[in-house]
């Protein structure tokens, strides 16, 4: 009778000691959550405002963002708490191009995903007054005029500084003079805007305005498909170059992050992502929602990873490849 109630004790605190961790997530979330951007304001990110508002209504707590900060973003997340109270909207140049790039640093086997929430499309325009207005038209003046066309790109790491230049040196292989912005997408609009350029890689949300105004004509979209705001504008597949190029946003915590807690963002992000408010915002500021789930945005980021890093090594742009000093 004595070795049954001590077995049976037993099994009670087995039990007990089981369900406490879910019982310590159980209340998850129970204060604000802070998701740290790497870059400061741009216009896409009314898009994270949004998420920010319908994730609050969904999990009850206020979700706020902590824009500019670049490599403490992920340095944030990984010495942090595993508590899903600190979450990293991470992008591709500080995910998957600065540890190839630049040298040594957090790169996606350090995180774990939450879920892939959109993809951001990437043009190619020219001023309204340069000397082409299509791609091929492009292509002809900088094979006549080597050295001449002036193109706006960002500064490394970027995806729009590693696609163009591969575009141009390697595919395309034509002589024109890419213009690096260090000050990012707005200084390089402007630049183009008023003729210091010929023409830009961007992102629709800090170039569409101009698109539909006129002061902007695309002559190609790296995105695999046409893009749906702007049906007649070509591949670069199409143009005959095989490449395409699509910048992202995926949410990411610490890695050692319980199951219940990725479980419970994840399902909430999927949907904040197909709320009415989020589809709006998309709409309005060109960005595609491309919701992917916990495993899948994991596989999506190293295979993102994998592709950048033998990219850079293909162009002698990785960090290996550096002369010494």
């Amino acid at each position: 009778m004595f070795s049954r109630k001590i077995q049976s004790l037993c099994i009670a605190l087995f039990c007990l000691c089981a369900a406490v961790p879910q019982m310590a997530f159980a209340e998850y979330p129970e204060h604000p959550v802070t998701v740290y951007h790497p870059f400061e304001p741009t216009p896409y990110d009314a898009l994270s405002k949004v998420y920010n508002a319908e994730m609050s209504k969904i999990l009850g707590v206020p979700f706020v963002f902590e824009y500019g900060m670049m490599g403490k973003a992920a340095k944030a997340t990984l010495t942090g708490k595993p508590d899903g109270y600190t979450v990293y909207f991470a992008a591709m140049g500080p995910m998957v191009l600065k540890p190839s790039m630049v040298g040594p640093s957090a790169s996606p086997k350090d995180f774990r995903a939450v879920g892939r929430a959109t993809l951001l499309p990437i043009l190619f325009v020219a001023n309204k007054n340069a000397p082409f207005k299509t791609f091929e038209e492009f292509r002809d003046y900088a094979k006549a005029h080597p050295g001449k066309a002036r193109i706006g790109i960002t500064n490394a790491p970027s995806s729009l500084q590693i696609g163009m230049t591969h575009l141009i040196k390697d595919l395309a292989k034509l002589d024109v003079e890419l213009v690096e912005q260090p000050d990012g997408p707005v200084r390089g609009t402007i630049d183009c805007l008023i003729g210091d350029t010929d023409a830009l890689i961007s992102h629709p949300p800090d170039i569409m305005r101009y698109i539909k105004r006129g002061d902007f004509v695309p002559l190609a979209t790296f995105a695999p498909e046409r893009l749906a705001m702007l049906p007649d504008v070509p591949t670069l597949r199409e143009l005959g170059y095989d490449f395409s190029q699509t910048s992202w946003r995926v949410l990411v915590v610490n890695k050692d992050t319980p199951d219940a807690i990725v479980e419970k963002l994840a399902k909430a992000s999927e949907q904040a992502l197909n709320s009415p408010a989020m589809k709006k915002s998309a709409e309005e500021n060109y960005e595609i929602l491309a919701w992917l789930p916990p495993s899948e945005a994991d596989a999506f980021l190293q295979s993102e990873f994998d592709f950048y890093r033998d990219l850079s090594m293909s162009m002698g742009l990785h960090y290996t490849q550096r002369p010494e000093k």
